[in-house]
């Protein structure tokens, strides 16, 4: 890398300045071996934290200012420790609004359910019924079928364990190169030693930036993977688009979506029932695979709570994906081969946009599958970065990226978001084998949003009836009135 050669360059003149108190204070702030001016501690770790403030507190005279800058901005700044990073934060925050979200639901279920007083109460105990009742149901589908559930959660897990193989090849592990350090040698006097000291840190300058470069043949692993890592883990993550697809599927191609709807389940707790089953599984998935990913070397550098995030924003857009693709389906077994063709197809945006410019690779990110991809790229190029000092150097000098992995998370979750409203959509408006379906233009309607509710008398041995079954309050006459508004 010319540019490390050139930052070397300069930090030798820059040991060889008339400054010698400021680099007394820096070769005596913990950072830097007293011996061969190696680098102590080239890691972020704990004990790092109070030498690298140190090394950046040192008082420095007006002309070497830029020397200053030059060790604070490329080097202290990126040893010292670092607050939480922004996907830190998000995860963080996340969970505990999860958290808050179910303590919130539970607590209110509890209270309501002694005394719901009101249409919305009951309203409101009864949908997050059918979605309790409905998420168990799923849940018990699958443990009814617990080889293909183990396939589908451990196929990731065995995919990214053969590139963690792989990356524990000697031929990958090895330095870059491997220099020889000069020592200080023997010395009387402060003097003495702080000057044997600053020379010897001027020689071994250029070896200090070799910490952590990678060698040849990972180099050339991660710059040849680019372009097939994100196929790669996209087939690790196949098998859930075919297996959720059909699963949404077979319900209807078995009448239990028209059975449950007859029973007063509304759509929208069948839709969210099949997401928060897709987190459940997934979650825990994303979890195991960034630490997979991280600690097994395969992306050492890499934020742990980013890749967390970015793989669990692709395990929703897979469940966005399966309930859009299964509208169009009445068969399971052809709405599982479809939805894994359309699936692979999305994909290839990717090749078009992997070289262009910020606004296409955007663009692209549009298809799940791609935005996936660009992710995976991205953390393919930084692994070619090395790790430690020379990943640090390498990420400041390096030019601005046009995407990053919490990027292409956040657009796996507008995909995700997209996807969602327009399968919801497309379920109102395709003709399906039960049901009357809405004209695409049922939104602009304003019967849609203001229904006219027609009160009647209700029976009050309705309120005996199992859960499920107490829909006596549903909206159906405002059904009517939207039909007749539509008419005219």
């Amino acid at each position: 890398m010319s540019s490390a050669v050139a930052l070397a360059a300069q930090m030798e003149e820059c040991f060889a300045s008339a400054d010698v108190g400021y680099f007394i204070c820096l070769v005596h702030s913990g950072v830097f071996s007293t011996s061969t001016c190696a680098l102590a501690c080239p890691h972020r770790s704990q004990s790092c934290c109070d030498s690298a403030d140190m090394a950046q507190r040192c008082p420095a005279g007006a002309t070497t200012q830029t020397c200053k800058a030059l060790f604070d901005d490329t080097l202290f700044r990126r040893l010292q420790c670092q607050e939480l990073s922004a996907p830190a934060v998000g995860a963080i925050v996340a969970t505990c609004v999860l958290v808050a979200a179910v303590v919130c639901i539970t607590w209110l279920r509890c209270r309501w359910s002694r005394a719901a007083t009101t249409p919305r109460q009951r309203s409101c105990l009864r949908f997050e019924g059918q979605v309790r009742v409905l998420v168990w149901k799923n849940l018990r589908l699958r443990q009814h079928r617990p080889v293909k559930a183990v396939v589908e959660f451990a196929l990731p897990l065995v995919f990214i364990a053969a590139l963690v193989l792989l990356g524990a090849l000697p031929s990958l592990q090895e330095p870059g190169r491997s220099a020889s350090l000069a020592s200080r040698g023997n010395c009387s006097g402060a003097a003495e030693c702080d000057a044997r000291l600053l020379a010897t840190c001027r020689k071994n300058v250029p070896a200090l930036l070799q910490t952590g470069e990678p060698s040849a043949t990972a180099t050339s692993f991660y710059s040849s993977g680019e372009p097939v890592f994100g196929l790669f883990f996209l087939l690790a993550y196949l098998r859930f688009v075919p297996s959720l697809t059909a699963d949404i599927v077979r319900e209807k191609e078995q009448r239990l979506t028209e059975g449950m709807k007859m029973l007063g389940v509304g759509d929208g707790a069948l839709r969210l029932s099949w997401f928060l089953t897709g987190a459940v599984y997934n979650t825990p998935l994303a979890l195991l695979v960034a630490i997979e990913l991280k600690h097994g070397n395969v992306f050492p550098m890499a934020d742990l709570a980013t890749l967390f995030l970015f793989f669990a924003a692709f395990g929703l857009a897979i469940v966005s994906f399966a309930t859009m693709v299964g509208v169009f389906f009445n068969k399971s077994k052809t709405a599982a081969v479809a939805s894994a063709l359309v699936w692979v197809v999305a994909f290839l945006p990717f090749y078009a946009v992997q070289d262009s410019a910020s606004r296409a690779k955007h663009a692209a990110a549009l298809s799940a599958p791609a935005a996936f991809a660009l992710g995976i790229q991205v953390l393919a190029k930084e692994a070619q970065w090395g790790q430690d000092v020379y990943f640090y150097l390498a990420q400041a000098l390096a030019p601005e990226a046009d995407v990053s992995v919490g990027g292409m998370a956040a657009m796996l979750l507008l995909d995700a978001l997209v996807m969602s409203a327009l399968g919801w959509y497309l379920a109102q408006v395709v003709p399906q084998e039960y049901g009357v379906q809405k004209p695409w233009h049922f939104l602009f309607h304003p019967a849609y949003w203001r229904p006219q509710r027609r009160t009647g008398n209700r029976d009050d041995a309705s309120d005996s009836l199992p859960e499920l079954l107490e829909y006596h309050e549903m909206a159906t006459p405002a059904r009517d009135d939207f039909a007749e508004a539509l008419a005219t």
